[in-house]
């Protein structure tokens, strides 16, 4: 019995040892902020918007999401299918893609909100650790574009949209505590 108790103390010891001196490798997630340029344009015109990370990265998969109605044209960055870019750096980069739409037509000045998200990205340290996807919004503004005065260089105030013609005003008054609209 004294032995069969040594034999189990000495293997027990044996393995508080080894596990001690085992490396563990610990994975740590690694997330990135990406960041896309906004723009304020007029209707019908070319524009880019650039797609970037908060860390360096060596491998990345960019895609848009939503074109907020935006006429998507081209992308560079990397490898292009479609409107994805896959895209790869020796030495890491924080400058991903860069994607040209056309404005749509609009009446009035519009917000549109172009969505791009990100996976399958890597970071650029010696352990090539992956990265969280993450995804980013460009706010453009799109303006209409300008009337002109017409042919004759008459004025534009026929051009005016209804809503800004001016209101026709009303003004009251009063004699012997009557009120009356004039």
């Amino acid at each position: 019995m004294k032995k069969s108790l040594i034999n189990i103390l000495s293997l027990l010891f044996a393995l508080v040892i080894i596990l001690s001196t085992w490396n563990v490798i610990k994975v740590e997630a690694v997330t990135t902020t990406l960041s896309a340029s906004s723009k304020t344009v007029t209707e019908g015109d070319t524009f880019s918007v650039s797609i970037s990370s908060s860390i360096s990265l060596a491998g990345w998969t960019i895609s848009v999401s939503d074109n907020g109605g935006c006429t998507f044209q081209s992308a560079t960055g990397g490898e292009v299918s479609g409107s994805t870019v896959y895209g790869t750096s020796v030495n890491g980069t924080k400058s991903l893609a860069t994607y040209t739409f056309k404005a749509p037509s609009v009446d009035k000045k519009t917000t549109i909100k172009i969505q791009f998200s990100a996976s399958e990205m890597t970071d650029n340290t010696s352990e090539v650790n992956e990265v969280d996807s993450a995804s980013c919004t460009a706010t453009i503004t799109v303006n209409p574009k300008a009337s002109s005065g017409g042919s004759n260089g008459g004025s534009s105030e026929n051009n005016k949209p209804a809503e800004e013609e001016p209101e026709e005003k009303v003004s009251f008054s009063s004699v012997n505590e009557t009120v009356y609209a004039t």
